[in-house]
């Protein structure tokens, strides 16, 4: 879906997510008998793992790469241009250094990394954990919150898992196209259910150190539920830790348009006087916080702050709107949380929710808490017709 940026805090768009591999090596179980294994469960975060734990996770790293990698033609000093790894220097003066510099993202070491003009390196386990699935029985082992279960015998038959609890239930899976905002299942940061480009972001504090998976100056896309969820594949999810100043967290705006106050974008908001609240599915992984703040934005300002339309200090009318928290405990298990607007009221001011001015919709993590979290099927709950 298409969508447009809006400040620094979040970042827009559609790269596709590979699908799981086949099991690989995977051999019968001798414990087991007349049947075969295979690895099952959810992959822990790499940015949660230890460095012991990172070393061995397929798909982790120690630590990563990043930044812009200098330009070879801004590079007017010859020696620099020598050290800049893809550049060649044809003399001295502007306009000599030339080439294309190596990226970031091609050095796997501290050292290397520093050398490239441009780049840092940073600190922690970096990547995305490979799907349990896709392991082969050593590596399956390797990788944290995997595990290996027994599959049916080697006829064909569906695997069975015998250490993870079945998934939720799945009654009500088949959510009415109208009531979705998003089930993620195109991939992608946009909402499905927007009708102005509303989109997915993540953001956190500034703590030096702190790691967040997806990266908020990067791409990013949904990731796939290990197993599925019901009809679901593909779902919302934030990791990480090492935020020690207020924390982190992800949300989706509804839309986004033309304020017509000194040309700023506005947030565009969803009517939702049809509904009574707000329904989605979520849990977190191993290892992670289960404590997670839910919070609406609503209402907006009565009129233009700073003395109408125009004027150099005038506010858009998202800008004022309402928190309408409320806070969760999570399990590991998938879970559907029903949230009525009724049960809602602003903080401090105690109002309740403006139904036609919703904004937004976000989760948030407390600082100095490791986490991992995932989101799907978001969708309106009916309003109960008038008895």
């Amino acid at each position: 879906m298409q969508a447009k940026t809006h400040g620094a805090r979040w970042i827009v768009v559609g790269l596709l997510v590979a699908g799981a591999a086949a099991c690989g090596d995977n051999k019968p179980n001798p414990g087991i008998s007349g049947a075969q294994t295979v690895c099952a469960g959810t992959p822990t975060a790499c940015g949660l793992l230890s460095a012991s734990q990172c070393g061995s996770a397929t798909g982790c790293a120690p630590g990563a790469c990043s930044g812009t990698a200098a330009a070879c033609a801004g590079i007017s000093s010859s020696t620099e241009c020598l050290l800049q790894q893809g550049c060649a220097s044809s003399g001295s003066g502007a306009g000599a250094c030339a080439g294309v510099a190596l990226s970031c993202l091609a050095f796997s070491s501290d050292a290397e990394c520093r050398a490239q003009r441009g780049c840092s390196w940073q600190v922690g386990c970096a990547g995305r954990a490979a799907a349990c699935e896709s392991l082969t029985t050593t590596a399956c082992r390797a990788q944290p919150g995997c595990h290996l279960a027994a599959s049916a015998d080697s006829d064909g038959g569906t695997a069975v898992d015998t250490a993870v609890p079945t998934p939720g239930n799945c009654a009500d899976a088949g959510v009415p196209t109208q009531l979705v905002i998003d089930d993620m299942e195109d991939q992608t940061p946009g909402i499905l259910g927007s009708t102005a480009y509303g989109t997915w972001y993540v953001y956190a504090d500034e703590t030096v150190g702190g790691h967040l998976m997806p990266d908020p100056g990067k791409p990013f896309t949904m990731e796939p539920i290990p197993g599925g969820r019901c009809a679901s594949e593909y779902a919302m999810r934030l990791s990480g830790t090492g935020f020690s100043q207020w924390g982190a967290g992800m949300g989706f705006d509804f839309g986004y348009g033309s304020a017509g106050i000194g040309g700023r974008v506005s947030k565009i908001p969803a009517d939702a006087r049809a509904y009574s609240g707000l329904r989605f599915w979520a849990r977190v992984g191993e290892a992670s916080t289960t404590r997670v703040g839910f919070s609406l934005a609503a209402g907006s300002c009565a009129t233009p702050d700073g003395g109408g339309e125009g004027a150099a200090d005038a506010r858009v009318a998202s800008d004022c709107a309402l928190s309408f928290p409320k806070s969760l405990v999570l399990t590991t298990d998938w879970v559907r949380y029903d949230i009525p607007f009724d049960e809602l009221l602003s903080a401090p001011d105690r109002l309740p929710v403006a139904r036609d001015q919703i904004y937004s919709v976000g989760f948030i993590i407390n600082a100095n808490t490791t986490f991992d979290l995932w989101i799907d099927d978001i969708s309106w709950i009916p309003a109960q017709p008038a008895p």
